[in-house]
């Protein structure tokens, strides 16, 4: 079976989640409220890791928060945005348990521009699908009593390809909070049926809508070949 027919597999399997989520939207799923807080929504990073921070007060962050030293974060190149990840694997993140966390350093900075909590698949493929719908409702709960503007704010939404977006929230400075519950496909061996495990993603992002990673500029990649056409003849003349 391809990956593609894997992932559409794994998008049916979402969709029955969508009784749990209508569930928590109606209020028969009945769940712990959270404190009302006054002043505006700020999106400043993950706990003691700040946005702007660079790759040693990350470190130090994660040290102060969760108690890993630096054997246990492992840093992981992104080939395609050039951006650098200090991952770290907590094995009790409550309200969702085992998770991983992606302290993500800019290209050109160095610095923290995003931070991915992530619960489920691939840490902890065990994991049903109710437990992580659970999960995201309390946390769902608790982001929408920050005071982030209402229309800055979106929540239980039903994406096309199944998944749901249990909340995104917007600050004042462009910084975004979100929650993502999706399906994805597991790795199998050889023979083995295709395997669908779930994966809830909470993500804090300096700024949404410019990232700090590496991208071509508009008409670089042409003007380059041109460059390289133009040498080439021009090679080509100086031979003969």
């Amino acid at each position: 079976m391809s990956f593609r027919q894997t992932f559409d597999r794994s998008m049916l399997h979402i969709r029955v989640l969508g009784l749990v989520l209508a569930l928590a939207i109606s209020g028969a799923l009945t769940l712990p409220a959270f404190a009302q807080n006054t002043s505006s929504a700020l999106v400043e990073g993950f706990r003691s890791a700040k946005f702007g921070a660079d790759e040693r007060a990350v470190r130090a962050a994660i040290k102060a928060d969760f108690g890993l030293d630096a054997k246990a974060v492992s840093a992981e190149e992104n080939p395609i945005e050039k951006t650098t990840a200090l991952v770290a694997t907590v094995e009790t993140l409550e309200p969702g348990g085992k998770a991983q966390i992606a302290y993500i350093l800019g290209y050109k900075s160095k610095k923290l521009i995003q931070v991915n909590v992530v619960w489920g698949a691939p840490v902890d493929p065990g994991i049903t699908a109710e437990k992580l719908t659970g999960t995201a409702v309390l946390l769902r709960n608790y982001f929408t009593q920050q005071p982030f503007a209402p229309d800055r704010r979106q929540q239980d939404q039903r994406l096309q390809d199944g998944s749901i977006v249990f909340f995104q929230g917007t600050d004042a400075q462009d910084r975004q909070v979100s929650l993502h519950l999706l399906g994805v496909p597991l790795p199998t061996k050889e023979g083995e049926k295709p395997k669908v495990g779930y994966s809830l993603r909470l993500s804090y992002v300096a700024d949404p809508k410019s990232p700090d990673i590496f991208q071509l500029k508009a008409g670089s990649f042409d003007r380059r070949q041109e460059s390289e056409d133009r040498s080439q003849r021009v090679s080509l003349k100086s031979d003969f």
